[in-house]
């Protein structure tokens, strides 16, 4: 927007009387007419909208997006749900599907309420390890309404510091100063942590989101486009996919542990009877669980198809099948994108034969191709930003208000770039006060304001 390449820019925040598609719609677009984007504007230049696939936004019939795509006379908009939510919701389902994770997801969340809601607990931990004590305080549910980069954080925190949790376990068991109930829990999570089961199920669960980890990271960027997020998440689901009988880098360091002297970083593993086997048959079933939901979320003849054959590393090897290659889908990116389909076209052939060249019509379609979001992240960053200025301690902003904050938090320049000379120049010309004018007023009664200024450098 500033520098000629696709940017992000918060606008305002509105609020909206009901939730209702109708509401929404009517509250977005009053607020852009107001704004200078009036429905002439709208139905020249929209493209689409990216949303978390919620219900009020996406439906078919009252849907916020089809009455405003109805309103501003544009029937070929194009809709797409966040690719971050629809990775998250596709490893719940493979979740869910697999009975031996979900144990693995209740243990850790409770692991997690065990060191979170006592601080006897959390005093108890920080005295074997001060870093885990910091680490459990901060480690979140996995598997929840968190996309998967914040499951793989908390999951990561456990396995980095499995070794010192075992032992405040074994401590805490064996503390004649805890209720007898308090020293069962903590035995019972104590040989839990020791045994084949969940070590192996929790590297097997890192190993994999780790893999997702790097694709949701990558979701999450400013300069995200569809044409290599296709690539990214067909790599992503090859290593999955070698996962089912190659063991990962956590997999294999806890393998290799266990066969050799019987432990794992100094815990004593306890092993069952095919227990071996049994991990083997999970571990096929869960990634082959997580391919599919992710193959039938993401399927391939979508826009993300089409967008990757404008990136050269998707033409085939031979001439004559590159001559012909992606035609298909540039007429169908130019049809929604309002680029001249023929140029298009003619403009792809000639960058196929020398990438050095690119045409009008096809330069303002990858402009056009790059600025469509795919993921809802610049969002959830605004909510972030609202979150931290809306605080208890500061209830009483108004939205106008809270706005301008927001506004200039995620638009603003950098403080390090922001000179404030000017404007305080214009204050003080304006007949205020500046930092270091003398007090004026009446002094209240009993205040020494030369013993109030040391006692408050005090603070």
């Amino acid at each position: 927007m500033f520098t000629g390449n696709a940017s992000n820019c918060f606008l305002v925040l509105i609020e909206c009387q009901s939730t209702t598609g109708e509401a929404i719609a009517t509250a977005l677009l009053t607020t852009l007419n107001v704004l200078g984007l009036n429905n002439d504007i709208l139905r020249r230049r929209l493209l689409g909208f990216c949303t978390d696939g919620a219900g009020n936004l996406r439906g078919h019939v009252k849907g916020a997006l089809c009455l405003i795509s109805e309103k501003i006379g544009r029937e070929d908009l194009i809709f797409l749900h966040c690719m971050n939510h629809k990775l998250e919701l596709a490893v719940n389902e493979a979740v869910s599907a697999i009975s031996q994770v979900s144990h693995l997801r209740m243990f850790i969340d409770t692991l997690y309420s065990y060191y979170s809601r006592s601080p006897r607990n959390c005093r108890l931990i920080e005295n074997v390890s001060q870093e885990l004590g910091t680490i459990m305080r901060k480690v979140g549910k996995i598997f929840d309404v968190r996309w998967v980069s914040s499951s793989f954080r908390s999951v990561d925190a456990i396995y980095t510091t499995l070794p010192a949790l075992s032992r405040q376990l074994c401590e805490a068991s064996e503390d004649t100063s805890l209720k007898g109930k308090d020293r069962a829990k903590a035995l019972g999570m104590s040989k839990k942590i020791g045994s084949f089961e969940f070590v192996s199920q929790l590297a097997l669960i890192r190993d994999v989101l780790d893999t997702l980890h790097g694709l949701s990271l990558y979701l999450q960027k400013r300069d995200a486009s569809i044409l290599d997020a296709g690539d990214r998440l067909q790599t992503a689901m090859r290593t999955l996919n070698a996962m089912k009988t190659c063991n990962g880098l956590s997999v294999a360091a806890v393998l290799s542990g266990i066969d050799a002297n019987g432990e794992f970083r100094g815990i004593k593993i306890v092993k069952s009877n095919g227990c071996e086997e049994q991990f083997a048959h999970m571990r096929t079933q869960f990634i082959q669980a997580i391919i599919d939901n992710v193959t039938s979320r993401f399927p391939p003849a979508t826009l993300m198809e089409a967008g990757a054959v404008l990136s050269p590393l998707s033409w085939p090897d031979d001439e004559d099948q590159k001559l012909l290659f992606g035609e298909a889908h540039v007429l169908r990116l130019a049809k929604l994108c309002h680029v001249d389909s023929r140029e298009a076209v003619d403009d792809f052939r000639m960058y196929k034969n020398n990438t050095n060249r690119i045409g009008n019509a096809l330069a303002t379609l990858l402009k056009r191709v790059n600025i469509m979001p795919i993921s809802s992240a610049e969002c959830e960053r605004g909510f972030s930003c609202m979150n931290l200025n809306n605080t208890d301690n500061r209830g009483s902003l108004s939205i106008d208000s809270l706005s301008a904050l927001i506004f200039i938090k995620v638009n603003g320049p950098k403080r390090a770039d922001f000179n404030p000379s000017l404007y305080v120049e214009e204050w003080i010309k304006a007949g205020r006060h500046s930092a270091t004018d003398p007090v004026t007023g009446k002094t209240s009664k009993g205040c020494d304001t030369q013993r109030v200024v040391p006692f408050a450098t005090l603070f």
